[in-house]
């Protein structure tokens, strides 16, 4: 029997051969060459060995990183960054993708990004794959230090601006974000998350100069975290001013969602009247029960912390009869709520009629202190949402549908 070792050559020759046909094999020849000719083992034996990794389906990871760290060469590098995406990324869930993160933030200091503002022909498996990541982070619970910390790893100046498409069965073709507005939209939120109210701030408003085209409400997003981070530096007058520019505006007056993250964020901040205030407003500009299930546990958790539990009781009801009437599963954070209130699921009130009952308590909530006046309507504007009121006393005022009181 012939137990001549094979020279480097050899060895190179057999993977090449194998590198279409049997992928796996070729990774196995490879890792031998790398082992019995480290000091002969080149940048392209590097190339070509996780180009091999790539078409396979048995390989280690561990060892494309250890050779891109290793030869830190531009066609390395980068095929190990196509790598990294394919086996980690591309096609992944959400809970796979967080499984190996630890090789998809690896590609920040080995696969460096490319500047896709000057020449977006070919994408970038770095600003895929961590933008992916994120995108993980950021489902359920927001994680804001996972992604600030990612995101800090990329230059916002090399993302590309361009809004990308997708074709959907039921909507025909969607317009997505750019990468750079999914930057700034996913690092503005973790910034104000993290009370870091001076980047924030800074980062929303370069946002907002930077974009041509929003998607999501993104430019109501961003002049949003201004109002609170000018909250949370202390600014509490020119906070409001802001606000109240945002909220009456022509995009923002109809908008319930911005009430309620409003909400959401002094709630988070143990600000629970101001919390209050805004989750009540949301109610007013919202549409379907069924849709606004989670303000209605966000408005229980913040009356409980004023100490007005049996006010939240109501709304434990209201949330259980929709969970009824809609058929939908249980959550872990309802059942909790279900539990302290001891809310009778199966002999609840309809939606309808809970309803009736809250749009008084709601009512009396916003208006309660409220001057109260009678008078004769006008005139109406075109889109119908409100128009101008002449009181008793002669005077004319302007009203929004929203703001009657029957």
């Amino acid at each position: 029997m012939d137990n001549q070792i094979e020279t480097k050559q050899e060895l190179d020759s057999k993977a090449k051969s194998n590198l279409e046909s049997n992928p796996n094999e070729a990774v196995k020849i490879y890792k031998s060459m790398y082992e019995q000719y480290p000091d002969q083992f080149n940048s392209w034996d590097a190339f070509y060995s996780i180009k091999a990794m790539r078409l396979s389906t048995s390989f280690d990871i561990f060892w494309a990183s250890e050779l891109a760290e290793k030869y830190k060469d531009e066609k390395v590098c980068g095929l190990y960054g196509w790598l990294v995406f394919d086996k980690c990324v591309k096609g992944k869930e959400r809970t796979e993708i967080i499984n190996n993160e630890q090789h998809i933030s690896s590609l920040i200091n080995l696969s460096s990004q490319k500047n896709l503002k000057e020449d977006d022909k070919f994408p970038c498996p770095t600003t895929i794959s961590i933008l992916k990541l994120c995108d993980a982070h950021a489902e359920n619970l927001f994680n804001a230090r996972k992604i600030n910390d990612l995101l800090s790893g990329l230059d916002y100046n090399l993302l590309s601006d361009k809004a990308q498409s997708i074709e959907t069965q039921t909507r025909g073709e969607v317009e997505l974000s750019s990468d750079l507005e999914k930057y700034f939209a996913l690092k503005t939120k973790a910034l104000l998350k993290l009370n870091e109210f001076e980047s924030c701030k800074e980062l929303s408003s370069i946002a907002l100069q930077s974009i041509q085209k929003f998607h999501y409400d993104n430019d109501l997003w961003f002049k949003m975290r201004i109002a609170l981070s000018e909250d949370g530096l202390g600014n509490s007058e020119k906070s409001e001013e802001l606000f109240k520019e945002l909220l009456s505006s022509k995009a923002g007056s109809g908008k319930w969602f911005l009430y309620r993250d409003i909400s959401q964020i002094y709630f988070e901040q143990d600000n629970f009247e101001k919390a209050w205030k805004y989750a009540v407003d949301a109610t007013f500009y919202g549409n379907e029960p069924h849709f606004l299930i989670g303000l209605y546990l966000l408005q229980a958790r913040i009356l409980f912390k004023l100490n007005r539990a049996s006010e939240a009781s109501i709304l434990a009801e209201l949330i259980a009869s929709i969970l009824k009437e809609q058929q939908w599963n249980d959550k872990l954070e309802y059942n909790k709520l279900f539990s302290y209130f001891k809310t009778d699921r199966l002999n609840v009130k309809p939606v309808k009629e809970i309803i009736r009952t809250l749009n008084t308590f709601w009512q009396n909530e916003r208006y309660g202190n409220k001057t109260k006046k009678k008078g004769i309507i006008i005139s109406i504007h075109h889109n119908g949402k409100g128009g101008r009121i002449k009181d008793s006393n002669g005077i004319v005022l302007g009203f929004m549908k929203k703001d009657l009181v029957r």
